[in-house]
């Protein structure tokens, strides 16, 4: 279906999201 496909567009965007806020906040720290 389209909704999977966004779905699992949506949960890898949000995933590097994650990644690149946790990078900023290591490097903060």
């Amino acid at each position: 279906y389209a909704e999977d496909s966004m779905h699992r567009i949506l949960s890898i965007i949000t995933n590097r999201l994650k990644d690149k806020f946790t990078l900023k906040n290591i490097r903060i720290y």
